[in-house]
């Protein structure tokens, strides 16, 4: 499950780089056309969409995807984690024992130095 999630994650990574590649490769709209000049259609009528108009699209599906999918392999496997350590704790915790005063003393002496400074 570990290397199905490094894996993913590496992925994910690769698709995160991608995107940001392909948007700041394509052409911005320019401010003469965006103003009511000649250069396009009205109200913004851009035509075909373009290779990369489809491959950023693409690509933030895929980015969506991977990270409902990687989200719920995370929270899965820190609840594995949480239960596994509770598991863990309960069997190794020995009964508390009232007689011991030491732990009590040096606590006690360690709060008294770092007041007086």
């Amino acid at each position: 499950m570990v290397v199905l999630y490094g894996i993913l994650m590496v992925f994910f990574l690769i698709t995160c780089l991608l995107m940001i590649l392909v948007i700041l490769l394509q052409p911005g709209k320019s401010d003469i056309s965006a103003l009511g000049g000649a250069g396009g259609g009205f109200m913004g009528g851009g035509g075909a969409t373009t290779f990369l108009t489809k491959l950023t699209t693409g690509l933030a599906v895929t980015y969506m995807l991977f990270v409902i999918v990687l989200g719920k392999m995370a929270t899965r496997t820190f609840n594995q984690v949480g239960a596994r350590e509770q598991t863990i704790e309960a069997i190794s915790t020995p009964s508390a024992d009232t007689s011991d005063t030491d732990a009590s003393d040096t606590t006690t002496d360690t709060a008294g130095d770092s007041e007086g400074e």
